[in-house]
């Protein structure tokens, strides 16, 4: 089985539910496994004490050149770091990279109305095979989604996008976004389903906060690409991952095309 787990939020800023995700992780070293992070927070937290103001657009980052070197400096160096060292002392044999590493995701930057996003990037190829090898060679990547621009520079990429052009790419079984609520919310309570229509309505309607839309138009492209089983959830204690990769439970809310 092939499984992409994009993580976020308090999950990867706790230090006690990332050493619980790290050990789960040791029950599924017989799978396939990517993990891609964000780290969202952080970055403002850090432009904020260099008295910088975080700015953002549909739910997306507005990126100039002072903001992506912070990004970078954050999401490849500190928090990537953070998690690989979890997962290392738990005993998994976890590999830190950034999309600009060996050319691991490529990106052009972003067309239209996101072109106004400053330098974000839209992922057009990932190195599928690289990840193959190191999954194969007993490797568990660990994903910045910063990404190599067409010279070579830095862009950035939303890591709900990395995450769903990784598992469409790499021909994942899986993928499971974990944030801090538990899936789509309507009424305060997950939405067990969605498909296509019922996204576009929550995202026309704006039901679907700004966090939310990229993180589902993102699901709808992977469940459209052929990834079996999207879900939107979050961490619901040490047997969240046994739920759902071995028991087949859809904690959260799954997304189909």
């Amino acid at each position: 089985m092939r499984v992409v787990i994009k993580v976020t939020g308090k999950l990867i800023e706790e230090p006690d539910l990332l050493r619980e995700l790290a050990c789960s992780l040791r029950d599924f070293r017989r799978e396939e496994v990517v993990l891609v992070h964000g780290g969202g927070p952080a970055i403002s937290e850090m432009l904020r004490r260099l008295g910088l103001q975080p700015q953002f657009r549909a739910g997306q980052r507005v990126t100039d050149e002072a903001t992506l070197e912070v990004a970078e400096m954050v999401l490849s160096g500190k928090m990537n770091k953070a998690i690989v060292a979890a997962l290392v002392e738990a005993g998994i044999p976890a590999l830190g990279l950034s999309g600009r590493d060996a050319g691991l995701l490529r990106a052009q930057r972003a067309s239209g109305e996101d072109e106004k996003l400053g330098l974000v990037g839209e992922i057009h190829e990932v190195r599928a095979a690289l990840l193959r090898s190191l999954c194969a060679a007993g490797f568990l990547p660990v994903i910045s989604p910063i990404s190599s621009g067409p010279d070579g520079s830095a862009l950035n990429v939303n890591a709900d996008w990395a995450a769903a052009k990784i598992a469409a790419a790499w021909q994942g079984d899986c993928l499971l976004y974990f944030g801090d609520t538990p899936g789509v919310l309507a009424d305060g309570r997950p939405v067990p389903e969605l498909d296509g229509a019922e996204v576009a309505q929550l995202i026309r309607s704006g039901q679907a906060d700004r966090g939310m839309i990229p993180k589902l138009q993102s699901a709808l492209y992977a469940s459209a690409a052929g990834v079996e089983r999207v879900l939107i959830l979050s961490w619901a204690g040490t047997d969240t991952l046994e739920r759902v990769l071995k028991r087949g439970e859809n904690l959260g809310t799954r997304v189909r095309q």
